[in-house]
């Protein structure tokens, strides 16, 4: 596995630490979004495709099957094919317009509290085992930052 403590290091910025968890997991779209527990939104913080995805806004999750497994439960979401991308996203079809038919949700936990979610999606493959195990070591270590 890629050495991945740069995404905890405090000698890089938050920017830096999300490209490196984009970079290790092969995907077309990886996006980390804020979790705003209060409110029960999340808000994207970084996007490896702006003009689709941009940096912006928050997106409500209270009361959505998705919300509750990935942030109160703190499970990871992961899923293939068009009614897995339905079940997960409000804009599924702006997602498999793009041609990205896999997804994996890693929630973000910093003392047992969600403070965020780390996305990846791509086409053609489900993400493996070893891909989800990945997602989570990348978490841990944008945890360890207190704050995305």
């Amino acid at each position: 596995m890629t050495d991945l403590s740069l995404i905890s290091s405090p000698d890089a910025t938050l920017e830096k630490a999300l490209g490196h968890c984009a970079a290790v997991i092969p995907n077309t779209l990886f996006t980390a979004m804020r979790f705003h527990q209060e409110t029960m939104e999340v808000e994207r913080v970084y996007s490896s495709m702006p003009e689709a995805y941009p940096v912006s806004g928050r997106k409500p999750k209270r009361r959505t099957e998705w919300g509750e497994k990935v942030l109160i439960e703190k499970q990871v979401n992961c899923g293939f094919g068009a009614d897995d991308i339905a079940w997960a996203f409000d804009d599924h079809a702006k997602i498999l317009d793009l041609g990205l038919n896999a997804v994996l949700n890693v929630p973000v936990v910093a003392g047992n509290q969600v403070i965020g979610t780390i996305n990846y999606l791509r086409n053609a493959i489900p993400f493996s085992a070893a891909e989800v195990a990945t997602g989570k070591a990348c978490a841990e270590f944008l945890a360890m930052r207190q704050k995305i």
